[in-house]
């Protein structure tokens, strides 16, 4: 079995316990006992930042869930150390910035560029975030990217259809879905030359 995404540790427990083999894709589990394949968000946070500062924006801030905390580790940890090779400070209001889904990233944009020191960017660790930031920016009379500039993380389908396209770090789904494929071989493998060396 392969499972996508954050699953009920009990679910995969039992999982365990009947035997089967299960690699899980894009979990934010820190479990060292679950095989997972997982996306490096850190370097894709970097990238994104990066990619803003190139683009000559000095004020960037990063809306990321803080609840889900080793995923926000990650996009922090990478927005954070782009910011620092640069020589940047991270914005004052940074600590206090946090969105579950795309109606409250649309709340938090509204907040920041109703201020007088709004940030010119916003690094958002999805695009679901990203799309509901740009919401926030256009109902402050704001254009994107224009007035403000908006990148996102996953690439997810419904970016290219945006207007204006949505600016995003790619996730190679390809190559998780290969590589976990190959981890649940190897598994299959090793299960089936234990049966047989077992009779």
């Amino acid at each position: 079995m392969i499972f996508l995404q954050d699953i009920s540790p009990q679910l995969l427990r039992e999982a365990n316990k009947v035997g089967i083999p299960f690699v899980v894709v894009d979990s934010h589990s820190t479990d060292d006992e679950i095989t997972s394949v997982n996306p490096d968000y850190s370097s894709a946070a970097y990238d994104a930042a990066s990619y803003l500062i190139d683009q000559g924006h000095r004020d960037i801030v990063l809306i990321c869930n803080k609840e889900v905390d080793w995923f926000f580790a990650q996009i922090y940890q990478g927005f954070q150390k782009a910011m620092a090779d640069n020589g940047l400070p991270i914005h004052k209001n940074q600590s206090n910035i946090s969105a579950s889904g795309e109606h409250v990233a649309f709340h938090v944009a509204q907040t920041l560029f109703s201020e007088s020191d709004r940030p010119s960017a916003l690094l958002c660790a999805t695009d679901i975030l990203a799309i509901g930031a740009i919401r926030g920016a256009k109902k402050c009379g704001l254009s994107v990217p224009n007035d403000v500039s908006v990148i996102g993380v996953d690439d997810i389908f419904l970016s290219r259809y945006l207007e204006p396209k949505l600016t995003t770090v790619s996730v190679n789904n390809e190559e998780m879905g290969v590589y976990a494929m190959d981890l649940l071989y190897k598994k299959l493998k090793r299960k089936i030359r234990k049966v047989f060396c077992c009779r």
